[in-house]
C-alpha cells in the first residue's frame, strides 16, 4: 500500500503498455539482416548458388555479431515505453500527475510510486505509431546531438564543395560565350564603362550612341565587335523581320545562340548538382537518427531547401556583386569559395547586371518551373513500366510486394522547392517580373502533378503531425526582409527605374539622419530616399523591429517561462473537462458543435476498446508495438525466430518474468 503522500492525484488506467527495449542500436543492424535472408530466399527461388553462398556467408557473420552483442530480447534494458490509456481523461490526468517530471530539479525528488525501477521519469505526448522510427529509439539523447552537430559540419563542407563546382561551370560558360555588354555613355549608368575602356582588353566598348549612327555597310565591312555592337542595337524584331539585317548580322545570331546555349547548361549544371546534393543531403539526415518521421523530414527540408536555394538563386549574385571592402574582408575566411565571393563586375544592379546575371538567373528559374514535376511524373512512369514489363517473371511473393507497393509520396522534397521558389522568386520579382510568372507555372504543373502521384502513386503515407507545415510557414516568413531589400536596391537605381527624391517632411527627416551616418552607410542610405522605395524601407524596419520584439520574447521565455509554468502547474493542475449533459446530447444527434459555437471533442466519450476499432478502420495500426509498425513488419518474423533460437538454448531453468497489476 502506497503512503498517500505518493499516491497518484488523479488515477488513471493503463491499457496496454509497450515497453523499448535497448538494443545499443543494432536494431538497424537486425532490420538489416532480415532484409538478407529475404534476399536469400529469393536467390533460392531462382537458383542462384553464388548468391546464396554469398548471403549465407553474410548472415552467418552478422548472426554472430549480433549473438555476441545481444542476449535475448526480454532481458535488454528498458529505455521507454508507450502507455495507452483507456481514455482521453485518463491523459489528461496522468499527465497532470506527472505535470512536475519535465523539470530536472524535480525529477530529482520524485516519488517512489511514479518512478521505474527506481529511476526517474517523465511524460510526453507520443507521435503516432507510424511516425516513429523504432530503429533509432534506443539511441542516447548526447549521440543524436552529436551526431546532428557533424553532420550539420558535413554539410557546410558539401555545400562549400558544390558552391564552387557552380561557380566555375558558370564562370566558364560566361567566358566561353563571348557576348558583349551595351553602354549608354554615361559614368552613373555605365559604371563598368570605364574600366571596360582603360582594362586594355582588346575587345571595343559598345556605345549604343555611337552604334546608331552606323550604317550597315559600314558595320558589316568592320566586323567583329563593331558588327556585334551594331546588330544588337538593332533589336531582335528588326534582325528578324529584315532579311538584309539578318543576312548581315548572322554571325552575331550564332554567336548569340551559342551564348544562350551555354548559360542554359550552366543552368542544367545547376539542376545536375542540386539532384545529387539531394541524395546525398537524404543519406546524412538518416545518420542524426532521430526518433520520428516528422523529425528525419524536417531535418531533411531544411538542408536540402538551404542546398538548393544558395545554388540556384544566390550563388550568382554574391560572385557578381562587387561588394564593399568591409563585406569582402567577412567573406574571404570561407573556405574554398571566400576568395571568390562579392568580387565581381557589378557594384549596383545596373542595366548590364540583367543581361548578363538576371537573364541566368530567369533561366534557372524557368528549368525549375517544369522540371520537379517531370521527375515526378518519371518516377510514376518507371514503377508503372517495373510492374508491366518485370511482375510476370517474378518467382517469390516478396518481389511481386515490392513492384506493386508504391513509394512514398516524397513530402520532404515537395517543402525544400516550394521553399526554394518562394525565395528565389520573391528575391528578384521587382526588378525580374517574369520571377512571378515562373513560380506560378511552378505551383501549377507541381500541385497536378503531386496530386496525380499521391492519389495514385503513392503508398499511405505515415500519419504525420503539423510540426514540417509550422516550420516551412516560419521560415516564408523571412522572404520579407529579402523581397523589401531587393526591391530597395533595384528601384534605387535611376537608370533602369527613374524615381524622383522623397520630398516633403519625410524627405526632410530623412536627409537629417543620413548627416550623422557614416559615409558607407550614408550611401546605402540613399536608396531609400526614393518615392519608390522608400515604403519598402518602413515595411523592412517594421519587420527587423518585430523580429527583435520577438527575439526578446523568446529569450525571457526561455529564461524565466520554465519558472513561471512551474508555478501554474503546482497552483492550476490541468484537469480533464466533462462535457456537459446538452454536449452529450448533440453528440447523439450527430451534432459536432454546442450552441455556443464551440466543437464538440468527440473523442472524449471515447473508451480505448472503441477508440481501436475505429483506428484499425480507418487509420491502422491501433498498437505501439514494433511488430504492428508498417516498416518494422519484415523484421517481426526474425526477432520472433531469434528470440526462439535464445530459448532454446537457454537452460530448463530460467528467469520466468512475474505478472505485475498495473
Amino acid at each position: 500500500r502506497l503512503p498517500e503522500a505518493e499516491a497518484p492525484t488523479f488515477p488513471a488506467k493503463v491499457c496496454k503498455l509497450t515497453l523499448v527495449r535497448d538494443y545499443g542500436g543494432r536494431l538497424s543492424k537486425l532490420k538489416e539482416r532480415a532484409e538478407l535472408q529475404v534476399q536469400k530466399e529469393i536467390a533460392e527461388a531462382y537458383g542462384k548458388q553464388s548468391s546464396i553462398d554469398s548471403l549465407a556467408a553474410k548472415l552467418e557473420k552478422m548472426e554472430e555479431k549480433l549473438n555476441e552483442k545481444l542476449g535475448p530480447d526480454d532481458e535488454l534494458p528498458v529505455v521507454g515505453a508507450f502507455a495507452t490509456l483507456n481514455c482521453k481523461a485518463d491523459a489528461v490526468n496522468l499527465m497532470a500527475d506527472y505535470r512536475f517530471a519535465d523539470y530536472t530539479l524535480f525529477r530529482l525528488c520524485q516519488f517512489r510510486a511514479r518512478r521505474f525501477q527506481g529511476a526517474a521519469i517523465r511524460l510526453r505526448e507520443a507521435p503516432e505509431p507510424t511516425d516513429i522510427l523504432w530503429e533509432n529509439m534506443d539511441i542516447p539523447w548526447c549521440s543524436r546531438f552529436l551526431r546532428k552537430m557533424a553532420m550539420y559540419l558535413v554539410f557546410l563542407i558539401i555545400q562549400l564543395i558544390s558552391l564552387a563546382v557552380i561557380y566555375t561551370i558558370t564562370v566558364t560558360a560566361k567566358a566561353s560565350s563571348g557576348s558583349s555588354l551595351s553602354f549608354m555613355g554615361s559614368p552613373q549608368c555605365d559604371a563598368s564603362f570605364t574600366e571596360t575602356a582603360s582594362s586594355g582588353d582588346s575587345a571595343t566598348p559598345c556605345l549604343t550612341s555611337e552604334a546608331n549612327a552606323w550604317t550597315m555597310q559600314y558595320a558589316k565591312d568592320a566586323g567583329g565587335d563593331t558588327l556585334t555592337c551594331w546588330c544588337s542595337t538593332q533589336g531582335y524584331s528588326a534582325v528578324f523581320s529584315n532579311e538584309n539585317i539578318r543576312d548581315v548580322c548572322t554571325p552575331w545570331l550564332l554567336e548569340l545562340a551559342l551564348s544562350i546555349g551555354l548559360s542554359t547548361a550552366a543552368s542544367c549544371c545547376v539542376v545536375v548538382i542540386n539532384a545529387i546534393l539531394q541524395v546525398v543531403l537524404l543519406a546524412m539526415s538518416e545518420l542524426e537518427r532521430p526518433v520520428s518521421v516528422a523529425a528525419l523530414r524536417g531535418s531533411m527540408i531544411r538542408k536540402i531547401f538551404a542546398a538548393q536555394t544558395l545554388n540556384t538563386g544566390f550563388l550568382l549574385l554574391m560572385v557578381s556583386f562587387d561588394a564593399p571592402e568591409n563585406l569582402k574582408a567577412f567573406a574571404k575566411p570561407i573556405p574554398v569559395v571566400g576568395n571568390y565571393l562579392f568580387k565581381g563586375d557589378f557594384p549596383d544592379l545596373r542595366r548590364e547586371w540583367y543581361t548578363l546575371v538576371g537573364v541566368v538567373l530567369l533561366t534557372n528559374m524557368m528549368m525549375n518551373a517544369v522540371v520537379p514535376a517531370c521527375v515526378t511524373q518519371a518516377k510514376m512512369l518507371v514503377t508503372w513500366v517495373k510492374r508491366r514489363f518485370f511482375s510476370g517473371g517474378a518467382k517469390h511473393k516478396v518481389e511481386l510486394i515490392y513492384l506493386f507497393t508504391n513509394p512514398e509520396f516524397d513530402i520532404k522534397t515537395k517543402y525544400a522547392q516550394f521553399l526554394t521558389t518562394v525565395f528565389v522568386t520573391m528575391t528578384y520579382a521587382p526588378g525580374l517580373p517574369m520571377m512571378h510568372v515562373f513560380g506560378c507555372a511552378f505551383f501549377f504543373f507541381q500541385y497536378w502533378s503531386d496530386k496525380i502521384v499521391l492519389l495514385w502513386g503513392s503508398k499511405r503515407p505515415p500519419n504525420y503531425n503539423t510540426q514540417m507545415a509550422k516550420d516551412v510557414t516560419q521560415f516564408v516568413l523571412y522572404v520579407i526582409p529579402l523581397h523589401c531589400t531587393a526591391g530597395i536596391l533595384m528601384y534605387g537605381q535611376d537608370c533602369v527605374f527613374p524615381s524622383s527624391p522623397l520630398t516633403g517632411s519625410l524627405g526632410d527627416l530623412a536627409g537629417r539622419g543620413s548627416s550623422y551616418m557614416p559615409d558607407w552607410l550614408a550611401g546605402v542610405f540613399v536608396y531609400t530616399l526614393k518615392e519608390s522605395t522608400w515604403m519598402q524601407f518602413a515595411l523592412l524596419v517594421m519587420f527587423v523591429a518585430f523580429w527583435a520584439l520577438w527575439t526578446v520574447f523568446w529569450f525571457l521565455g526561455g529564461t524565466f517561462g520554465s519558472a513561471s509554468e512551474a508555478v501554474i502547474h503546482a497552483c492550476f493542475p490541468k484537469k480533464a473537462r466533462v462535457l456537459t449533459q446538452e454536449e452529450a446530447e448533440a453528440l447523439e444527434r450527430g451534432e459536432r458543435r454546442s450552441k455556443l459555437g464551440g466543437t464538440i471533442d468527440a473523442a472524449a466519450t471515447l473508451d480505448w476498446e472503441k477508440a481501436a476499432e475505429h483506428i484499425e478502420r480507418s487509420f491502422p495500426p491501433a498498437s505501439y508495438e514494433m511488430e504492428r509498425h508498417p516498416d518494422m513488419e519484415i523484421l517481426a518474423t526474425q526477432l520472433r525466430t531469434r528470440a526462439s533460437a535464445f530459448t532454446a538454448q537457454a537452460s530448463l531453468v530460467g528467469v520466468v518474468p512475474a505478472e505485475t497489476e498495473n
